[in-house]
């Protein structure tokens, strides 16, 4: 071999590769990325986890005022004392600014339970009255009612639900 071929050889032994310098940068801008990242990620799944238990209830909500219309009897949800499903109860105590959180239930006139829902992730707080009673008509008993669910972030976004003379609104709402 010459010395041409030598160095030749050389030089492209010297140009494949990363240097320390160029993996330790490209690293550092990962990390960066990451760091900015991952605090959203959180941001979005509770806000996401939030969502979902609001939209979950509205739906129940829903079944309940179409199942009292169809069946022409009262349908109540409820705080539940219990998440097991054959031993879930009404809350029986009638009171306001009742915490959801432990799970609700639907149950027809005759004490029926028609449907479970599991208590909510501890970061949750679900507030309204003890329950909701949807008559034959599809109206509720009560003039009005809100359901307020907020997390443990403050003054971040939450869901309200109205129930006003049969409607049912989801609305956004500024938790304190």
């Amino acid at each position: 071999m010459n010395n041409k071929s030598i160095l030749s050889l050389r030089n492209n032994l010297k140009q494949s590769g990363f240097s320390l310098i160029e993996i330790m940068l490209v690293i550092a801008i990962f990390t960066i990325i990451f760091g900015v990242a991952v605090p959203s990620m959180s941001s979005l799944a509770k806000n996401n986890r939030l969502a979902t238990t609001a939209d979950s209830l509205f739906a129940l909500l829903s079944f309940a005022k179409n199942e009292a219309v169809f069946q022409s009897s009262l349908m109540t949800i409820c705080k539940s004392d219990s998440p097991m499903l054959k031993k879930a109860t009404c809350t029986a105590k009638k009171a306001k600014n009742v915490d959801w959180s432990s799970g609700w239930i639907l149950i027809n006139e005759l004490n029926k339970i028609i449907r479970v829902h599991e208590p909510v992730d501890s970061s949750i707080e679900i507030r309204s009255d003890w329950r909701v009673e949807f008559m034959a008509s599809g109206l509720i008993k009560d003039k009005k009612l809100s359901i307020i669910f907020c997390d443990d972030r403050e003054k971040e976004k939450g869901y309200t639900i109205v129930l006003k003379k049969g409607e049912l609104v989801k609305e956004t709402f500024q938790c304190k």
